[in-house]
């Protein structure tokens, strides 16, 4: 069976995003500096960046991550197709590079995530409050996460409310960057 891989860039102070999250300011205010390392990055970021992607058959985004970046993205967020985790039953929604396909509930979301991803991993993009459920019931096997060296005092935090007992962790790599800090981490069950 395919893992679920989570990717997700916090501040050092946890948040995923600034505060304010709007259709003006997606990722809330001042939180387009979370991904820096992705357009200003050295060597590193810059792999880093490239490997989001490898390996990944299919994407899980949450409702409003998609309506705050189709306007930003005007296509899925990576070329492959992409489950919606949403209460509203929609047709599915052909884009360029794949399509968007609206599933209820995240264990549906993920079983039809990983249909479509066939033998490759399904990623896990969020938003925070997405992460956090399938985080909550122990499904994310893999965390790609990445720690933008800036603090933001204010917003949405990735790891606030995870469950008694969260769950736990352990190394599998790490790199740094002048902008970033870029750890794989892997579910201990």
């Amino acid at each position: 069976m395919s893992s679920l891989v989570m990717s997700m860039t916090i501040s050092l102070d946890g948040y995923a995003t600034g505060p304010g999250v709007s259709m003006e300011n997606a990722m809330g205010i001042g939180g387009e500096a979370l991904h820096e390392w992705l357009f200003d990055g050295d060597e590193t970021d810059k792999a880093v960046g490239e490997s989001l992607s490898a390996g990944i058959g299919a994407c899980i985004v949450g409702r409003v991550m998609h309506d705050l970046g189709i306007p930003h993205w005007g296509d899925v967020p990576f070329p492959m197709p992409t489950v919606v985790l949403t209460h509203e039953e929609l047709p599915d929604r052909p884009m360029t590079s794949g399509t968007f396909t609206y599933v209820s509930g995240i264990k549906p979301a993920l079983a039809r995530a990983r249909e479509l991803a066939g033998d490759q991993d399904v990623l896990l993009m969020g938003g925070p409050g997405v992460i956090r459920q399938y985080l909550s019931t122990g499904l994310v096997d893999e965390l790609r996460l990445s720690i933008a060296h800036l603090l933001l005092g204010d917003g949405r935090r990735l790891f606030e409310g995870i469950g008694n007992p969260p769950p736990r962790f352990e190394a599998v790599s790490s790199r740094s960057s002048r902008l970033a800090t870029h750890l794989v981490l892997r579910t201990v069950r």
